[in-house]
């Protein structure tokens, strides 16, 4: 189940989509 962005993806955006679905 992953998303294809059509963009680049960076290792910024990576570690921000694996924070949100960290849990608190």
């Amino acid at each position: 189940m992953q998303k294809t962005p059509s963009r680049s993806v960076t290792p910024l955006e990576i570690t921000e989509e694996v924070t949100r679905r960290s849990p608190s």
